[in-house]
C-alpha cells in the first residue's frame, strides 16, 4: 500500500504546485473556462486545455473517513473532460490496523456552466480499488482488490484560471458502498 499513499501524495503536491501562477493571472480566463462570442473559439463551447486539481474531504466513516485527491486532465472544445485521478480514504480501525482505500483510474465528464462562472460537471470514473476493512470485535482485517465505478457530480466557481468547489461522488463498486465529498481546488494551465 506504500506505493499507493507515495504516489496520492506526489499528485496532490504537484496539483498544489502549479496554485501560485493564480496570483498572476486572477482575473484572466483560462482553458476549461467558458468562451463568450468575443473570446477565442466565436464563444462556442470551452477553451481546450490542462487542470489539475487536489481535494479534501470524507466518506463520511468506515473504511472512508478522511480523504484527499488528486487530479490531472485535459478539456476538450466540445465540454469533454478527460483525466486520471487517484484518490486514498483512511477510516477507522483497532490499534495497529486502520482501513484503508486507494483508487487509481480514467474519468470522463461534461462540463456545463449554467452561469457564468459556474460550472457543473457530471462524471464517470472507472480504475482498480484497492481497499482494507478492518473489523474492531474481534479484530480482523480484509483486502480485496476490486474494479471501481463512481459517478459523481463536481461544481466549482472559476476564478480566472483558479477554481474551487464541492466534489460529490457515490462509490457504487466494489463493496463497502459509500458516499464521499470533497472540497477541491485546482488551476487551469
Amino acid at each position: 500500500m506504500r506505493i499507493f499513499e507515495v504516489a496520492s501524495v506526489t499528485l496532490v503536491a504537484g496539483s498544489l504546485v502549479a496554485l501560485p501562477h493564480v496570483a498572476q493571472a486572477a482575473m484572466a480566463r483560462g482553458p476549461g473556462t467558458e468562451q463568450t462570442p468575443a473570446e477565442p473559439h466565436g464563444g462556442l463551447g470551452i477553451a481546450p486545455g490542462l487542470e489539475v486539481s487536489a481535494g479534501i474531504g470524507t466518506g463520511f466513516g468506515g473504511t472512508y473517513g478522511l480523504g484527499y485527491e488528486g487530479r490531472v486532465g485535459y478539456t476538450l472544445p466540445i465540454n469533454l473532460y478527460l483525466g486520471g485521478q487517484v484518490q486514498a480514504f483512511y477510516g477507522q480501525g483497532a490499534v495497529d490496523e486502520k482501513a484503508h482505500a486507494a483508487f487509481f483510474g480514467g474519468e470522463v465528464g461534461y462540463k456545463i456552466f449554467p452561469i457564468h462562472p459556474v460550472e457543473l460537471r457530471p462524471y464517470l470514473f472507472l480504475g482498480p480499488a484497492f481497499i482494507t476493512q478492518v473489523d474492531t470485535n474481534p479484530t480482523t482485517t480484509t483486502s480485496k482488490t476490486g474494479f471501481a465505478v463512481q459517478p459523481g457530480i463536481l461544481g466549482v466557481y472559476h476564478l480566472g484560471p483558479a477554481f474551487v468547489g464541492a466534489d460529490f461522488r457515490f462509490l457504487a463498486t466494489p463493496s463497502p458502498f459509500g458516499v464521499t465529498l470533497q472540497g477541491t481546488a485546482g488551476l487551469a494551465l
